[in-house]
């Protein structure tokens, strides 16, 4: 990096770089407290509600313990012999015992039902039976809603802006959320979670991005595995509501309302710093960048090097004499460079999109096996999750430990990856949930002489998600950092669109259990290995400045960057904090 300072007439000292990244760890030092503020804040308004939204069909959709057809006078109900017991047939009943006739028929009358819910979409519908196949299919429902979102709104971020994506969608979800509320039928109750499904990924993806472009590249594993601790924090506070709440409508009103707090981001959330330097809008990024280290006495103009990739926001429109004007005057300021002026920029150049990734031979292989890799961990990841109180034990218990297991995944993973990067580590920990998966699906319900096995199911089922969660945030951090700035999102939402159809897959985990109990972890497991090992194949990014355009890709390997050598990186440094009103002149520096 290149960096000089100055002391400005109005005691301010001014710095100029010419690497975003450089001008990321700038405002990682002297804007830290509002950096960090920031962080959580977003972290917050985003995991929280999408967090909910996801898994809210775990207890809205909430199977009852147990049921049998409701019956009239001279009606009753077959026995069957199931798991070493005789219990009431859910389905059947007879037709008319009085006469002797043992003809069976469905419910006719509905269903009795024994549930700790006080109501649920399975309980208000019937969604049993001959049925009970569209709980989960509303879960699938919401994922194919996730997919189109992931299509949409990830390139839309692109074009309008993280922040503009991440407020208009979280606001969209809420009043969606609202909605959901009055469906009278299942059919209205699947479009609003297709719908919800599609917003949720707009708040995801634009947020996950925008976080992961306010830190410098040393920073990143930090700032996009901590978002996954936030992420977990939700599906424990979801448990509580689900055990507290038990009423679906009022659950379902209680997870969208505080949506609306992210209200207030209109006028406290950042753009990203490196969205708007690419999108030509230096003044917005200057104005960002100073309220970032508002109090430290620091100026960060945007240097001519940066002007000169500037991509104007729509390359079809020539830009107005004004606009030219004035960053011609900025490219022309020698101050803006370290060493002198660069060329004038070229303001017809063409942005990139996510075609161009795909005609780029190395980067349409590394967008393959993330693809898979995303595909794997999501299948894996909500198969545990959703299939978690099918488990077992009590269910709120359960679900609830599935995101209290993830959160040391996650302060472990970040462990790791600062130490051994992101190739190594997300194989190791795909090939191992797949192990944990396969060995879980051999392990009987009980033995021989009775004793019950529970205990160990849930202890191997949750080591599987301790493996496949942090599998899943290294994706998140993966995908970040092999998509450069000018496709980043475009890249994310490709990756989560592969996720969601394996997303697709996940919420039939527990329903397959019921039918074959062995078969979810076995073909879960296998698919895990499999991917886990394609991993390798990908480029180390650890240490790596953010790529701004697809060209600074071509020099990446699969070995861990090594950066320049101390006696390389003398002048490089940035310059401390001026003490007092002490001054500098360019000469010394």
């Amino acid at each position: 990096m290149a960096a000089r300072e100055s002391f400005s007439s109005v005691g301010s000292t001014v710095i100029y770089i010419s690497d975003v990244d450089d001008i990321l760890k700038a405002v990682s030092i002297y804007g830290k407290r509002w950096l960090y503020t920031t962080y959580v804040a977003l972290s917050i308004a985003s995991c929280f509600p999408t967090g909910w939204h996801m898994f809210a069909i775990t207890f809205v959709g909430g199977l009852p313990d147990d049921y049998h057809c409701r019956v009239g006078a001279n009606q009753s109900i077959p026995q069957i012999y199931k798991d070493g017991k005789w219990t009431n047939d859910k389905c059947r009943m007879y037709k008319n015992e009085s006469s002797g006739d043992n003809q069976t028929i469905p419910c006719n009358n509905g269903w009795v039902y024994y549930t700790d819910y006080q109501s649920t979409i399975v309980t208000e519908w019937d969604l049993v039976c001959d049925r009970d196949y569209l709980p989960q299919m509303a879960q699938t429902i919401f994922v194919v809603g996730t997919l189109i979102g992931a299509g949409s709104l990830s390139p839309l971020a692109d074009w309008l802006g993280r922040k503009t994506v991440h407020i208009g969608s979280q606001m969209a979800m809420a009043i969606v959320g609202i909605i959901t509320i009055f469906s009278p039928n299942y059919v209205m109750f699947a479009v609003m979670r297709v719908i919800t499904g599609a917003l949720q990924q707009g708040v995801v993806l634009s947020t996950s991005v925008l976080l992961f472009e306010l830190f410098p590249a040393e920073k990143r594993a930090l700032c996009t595995l901590s978002i996954s601790i936030f992420w977990a924090m939700s599906l424990v506070i979801l448990a509580t509501f689900g055990y507290f709440v038990r009423n679906w409508r009022y659950f379902q009103l209680l997870i969208s309302i505080p949506s609306f707090i992210d209200l207030l981001g209109i006028w406290c959330f950042p753009e990203s710093i490196a969205w708007l330097i690419g999108r030509g809008k230096f003044d917005e990024a200057e104005r960002t960048i100073e309220t970032a280290v508002k109090g430290a006495k620091i100026k960060i103009p945007i240097s001519a090097s940066l002007l000169k990739m500037a991509v104007p926001e729509r390359p079809s429109l020539r830009r107005s004499s004004s606009e030219m004007s004035d960053l011609k005057r900025r490219s022309s300021d020698p101050r803006r460079s370290s060493t002198q002026a660069p060329p004038e920029p070229d303001f017809e150049e063409k942005r990139e999109t996510l075609l161009d990734v795909m005609k780029h031979p190395r980067l349409r292989w590394y967008s393959l096996i993330m693809c898979l890799m995303w595909f794997n961990v999501s299948m894996a990841y909500y198969g545990i999750s959703l299939s978690a109180t099918s488990l077992v034990g009590n269910r709120y218990l359960n679900f609830g430990l599935v995101g209290v297991t993830e959160i040391p995944s996650y302060l472990l993973t970040l462990l790791v990856t600062t130490k051994f990067g992101r190739r190594i580590p997300s194989c190791c920990v795909q090939v191992a949930g797949g192990i944990a998966l396969i060995v879980v699906a051999f392990i009987p319900k009980t033995l021989s002489d009775g004793t019950s096995l529970a205990p160990l199911i849930v202890t191997v089922t949750m080591v599987g998600m301790l493996f496949e969660s942090s599998a899943f945030s290294l994706a998140f951090l993966y995908g970040q950092e092999i998509y450069p700035t000018s496709t980043r999102n475009s890249g994310m939402g490709l990756s989560s669109v592969c996720a969601r159809i394996g997303g697709m897959l996940a919420p039939f985990a527990g329903y397959m259990m019921t039918k074959i109990y062995w078969f979810p972890g076995v073909f879960l497991g296998s698919v895990s290995i499999i991917i886990g090992l394609l991993v390798l194949y990908l480029p180390e990014p650890l240490g790596r400045p953010i790529p701004q355009k697809i060209a600074d890709m071509d020099s990446w390997t699969r070995q861990r960057y090594r950066p320049p050598t101390d006696d390389n990186m003398a002048d490089e440094q940035l310059p401390a904090l001026p003490e007092g009103q002490e001054q500098y002149d360019e000469e010394d520096l």
